[in-house]
């Protein structure tokens, strides 16, 4: 057993408040990463410069990831969609905010598994031919190269927007698009066995078979990697709780890792724990009988202990106090000031930077246990990993309380985890003329760091907008909307955007007598589907009708973001067997 060392109790002020005191930003949705091989690496919004890219690196608007043609990356998002990249595939996260996911790829191979989420978000593809938007939860893969892009659909049904045009793919189908002059369609079978594929469904398998999904809150993010590395028991004050092992004697959370910096949620824990996301972003934590516990977020319908009841299924940047400062000094062997932390526990409040702190009394009942605050040098806390230092629990118990917020300035060493691959910088990318072609217009990239530290210095507060959102933003373009760098609008010939928003009706795919309900997509004229005979690709006249070059595609054309190196152009198998009709010249609107 660990002997107490004391009760902490701290009043905060303002309102009454649950649990989290109110709804964080909807605007704001982190994604994490959960695999990445090879020497992946990433380039944040903010800052110029790609980095290492590793398992729990959060992700936000504007950020971009690359996995080497040695590599793979998974990322989880919070709207329950998992994109897998196979390697030589880079991903840009064009918008990440509220209801609206909106991915760019401009080359490699993308793996989409929908599992959740509200049933009103809208979720873009975006590439250098069309813009794909998903119509309900399903199983898709894009594939896009110098030569072709293919939108196939394993599970579901998804539309492809292009030139003005809107062709559908449905369930056991691949659509091509060739960069010929005039561009060309043509429907194929799925063929969905390849290496990546066989690893992206090991990959999915795992949270299909696995035990915490039926224990957390489907909202939460990770949890089907605490089966491998914990397991769960029967407490009476909590119920179910999840038990971290292989731990060393004096484990704590919040020990092994480091923070970072990320707007709008200020400081943020970066888990070196392979399991560390769930435990760390959601739930609280307690120390029951000789062991830590992490108390998740309930499933729906649970009916348990109000402690637990009250947790809410929110992502937070860290769900901890801290304590000390600048002016909190702990010994001559620190070698200055100190700042430490400790997990909350349940019933105890967390409020957002944005928010206002509530009339609450947090008794951090935690900080009574022995190593669960955690203290570092106070120069060193923005800057490296975390290294903890042995503090006296006298000096604990005098230690200043700072709350959810640690009041240390970010500087640019505060903004990513890991360093670059191989301690440099990977070769940058091609600039090119390849812009994405997007349905939705996508915000501007996010505000450069250099441009917010000094307001975050002034403030003591992380930005609160650090993605400009302009009224058109997550909308279909129109003639007078701007198009961000990096995408141009998905236009008709004549350089005029064709959009509009509507509910699609009710109708039947190709070949097959299943309706589908596909609410909130664009409601384009002149559909098109599979040619049934070779003339029905061609007009009247005998000519073909077609896309203009793509050096001459009409529209906004905007700088591209710097690009990697391209992978060498590839087919996959079976993507020149075609169905009854064969390929189709897209006609124009």
């Amino acid at each position: 057993m660990k002997n107490a060392i004391g009760m902490l109790v701290v009043l905060v002020a303002a309102m009454a408040s649950p649990v989290v005191a109110q709804d964080y930003d909807d605007e704001t949705s982190v994604a994490r990463v959960a695999y990445a091989a090879g020497d992946a690496s990433y380039q944040r919004g903010d800052i110029e410069g790609w980095n290492g890219l590793r398992v729990n690196t959060p992700l936000m608007t504007g950020d971009s990831i690359y996995a080497p043609p040695e590599g793979r990356i998974e990322l989880e998002m919070e709207n329950g969609a998992v994109v897998r990249l196979d390697g030589g595939s880079q991903l840009d996260l064009l918008n990440s905010s509220g209801d609206v996911t909106q991915l760019g790829i401009d080359e490699g191979v993308l793996d989409l598994r929908t599992r959740g989420g509200s049933r009103n978000a809208t979720l873009e593809i975006d590439t250098p031919s069309a813009a794909a938007t998903i119509l309900e939860r399903g199983h898709y893969l894009v594939d896009v190269n110098d030569e072709t892009a293919t939108y196939s659909v394993i599970r579901g049904s998804l539309s492809v927007s292009v030139d003005g045009q809107q062709l559908d793919v449905y369930e056991g189908e691949s659509l091509e698009l060739t960069n010929t002059d005039p561009p060309t369609y043509a429907y194929t079978r799925t063929d969905s066995s390849t290496p990546f594929q066989d690893w992206c469904d090991r990959r999915a398998s795992r949270y299909e078979r696995s035990t915490s999904v039926r224990y957390v809150n489907e909202q939460v993010v990770g949890c089907e990697d605490l089966d491998e590395h914990g397991s769960w028991r029967e407490v009476n004050e909590y119920g179910r709780v999840w038990v971290p092992a292989g731990v060393a004697a004096g484990w704590a959370p919040y020990q092994s890792g480091r923070w970072i910096w990320q707007d709008p949620f200020g400081w943020t824990w970066v888990s070196y724990e392979p399991w560390g996301w769930a435990p760390y972003h959601y739930g609280r934590w307690a120390y029951v009988g000789d062991f830590w516990a992490w108390v998740p977020p309930p499933p729906p319908g649970y009916r348990g202990p109000a402690a637990v009841m009250s947790i809410q299924p929110r992502y937070a940047p860290a769900l901890v106090a801290f304590v000390g400062g600048r002016n909190w000094g702990v010994g001559i062997s620190v070698g200055g000031p100190a700042i430490g932390w400790v997990p909350l526990a349940p019933t105890e409040h967390y409020y957002y930077p944005w928010q206002a702190p509530p009339r609450v009394v947090n008794n951090y009942r935690n900080i009574t246990v022995i190593n669960a605050v955690t203290v570092v040098n106070y120069n060193t806390f923005a800057t490296e990993p975390v290294r903890p230092i042995r503090v006296a629990p006298a000096q604990i118990r005098q230690a200043p309380v700072l709350g959810p917020s640690a009041s240390v300035a970010p500087t640019r060493q505060s903004l990513v985890p890991f360093a670059a691959p191989g301690g440099a910088a990977p070769a940058p990318r091609v600039r090119a003329e390849r812009p994405l072609v997007a349905r939705l217009v996508p915000p501007p990239k996010p505000r450069p760091f250099d441009q917010k530290v000094a307001e975050i210095e002034r403030t003591g507060k992380p930005v609160v907008a650090p993605v400009p959102k302009p009224a058109a933003v997550g909308k279909p373009f129109t003639p007078d909307a701007p198009a961000p760098a990096g995408t141009r609008p998905r236009t008709r010939r004549g350089g005029r955007p064709r959009a509009g928003l509507g509910s699609r009706r009710r109708g039947a795919g190709p070949g097959s007598a299943r309706s589908h309900r596909h609410d909130a997509v664009v409601r384009v004229q002149g559909r098109h589907r599979r040619a049934r005979d070779p003339g029905a690709r061609r007009q009247p006249g005998g000519h073909p009708v077609g896309l203009p070059r793509r050096k001459e595609r009409s529209g906004r054309q905007c700088p591209a973001h710097p690009r990697l190196p391209r992978r060498a152009p590839t087919r996959r198998p079976g993507l020149t067997r075609a169905l009854a009709g064969g390929p189709g010249v897209l006609p124009g609107a």
